[in-house]
């Protein structure tokens, strides 16, 4: 039933394109119909290498969108036609440049595809040893931390032995250098009064000017003496 229905349907379309193929031929021997009687002529009169002549200029006229084909309005659309077609040989000549620059772009993009491959796989094969460092990395900076922080408990505990033992804070490098240089000045002013000191070895045969000079220079070298003492006594409270 249904296969019936279907080629009734099948059957009924093709009629009606027969119909309009029929109706167009009709259409279009009208239009030729027209023409030559526009002209004077009529196809029982033609032969029929005059008709096919005929039938091509009809085709190029349609082509062309004239309605009349006579010399003038074919001049002047293959004029127009002449146009449009060198508009369009620009028209491909612009795509064909735009075509060749997308082919550059694509082939540079081709090859930095491949080195971002090449690199994403050199990453990819280095990620183990890279991870594995990472691991190493970690653990050696727990093993830091941990021994950052045995070093501080280990620098309390000898800032407390020290303050224990009465270390005095002002014993700095920079005082112990402050120190060392007075003691230096000191040492260097001795010299000149022990060697005036054995100058007197050979005291004058006067026993009190002798004795006078030697109490002078005594008295100079104990004060000296003093002085560093003291210098040394302050350097060790």
């Amino acid at each position: 039933m249904a296969a019936d229905k279907q080629k009734k349907i099948a059957i009924a379309e093709l009629k009606k394109a027969k119909e309009r193929e029929a109706c167009e031929y009709k259409a279009e021997s009208e239009r030729l119909g027209k023409i030559l009687s526009s002209v004077g002529l009529h196809t029982q009169n033609m032969s029929p290498k005059m008709v096919m002549f005929l039938k091509t200029l009809n085709e190029c006229a349609m082509e062309l969108n004239t309605l009349v084909p006579n010399q003038a309005c074919m001049t002047a659309a293959l004029s127009e036609f002449s146009l449009s077609y060198d508009r369009k040989l620009l028209d491909i000549a612009d795509r064909e440049n735009l075509l060749e620059d997308l082919s550059d772009y694509i082939a540079e993009a081709q090859k930095l595809k491949e080195k971002l491959l090449l690199k994403f796989n050199e990453l990819e094969a280095s990620l183990p040893e890279e991870w594995r460092n990472a691991e190493f990395r970690k653990k050696r900076a727990k093993l830091y931390k941990k021994k950052k922080a045995e070093y501080l408990q280990t620098i309390h505990k000898l800032s407390q032995d020290i303050n224990t033992a009465g270390f005095c804070h002002e014993i700095s490098h920079e005082n112990l250098e402050k120190r060392g240089s007075e003691i230096q000045d000191l040492l260097e002013k001795l010299k000149p009064l022990r060697l005036h000191l054995n100058s007197y070895q050979n005291l004058p045969t006067d026993l009190t000017k002798a004795r006078l000079k030697l109490h002078e220079a005594t008295h100079q070298l104990s004060e000296t003496e003093e002085n560093l003492n003291d210098t040394i006594m302050a350097l060790n409270r």
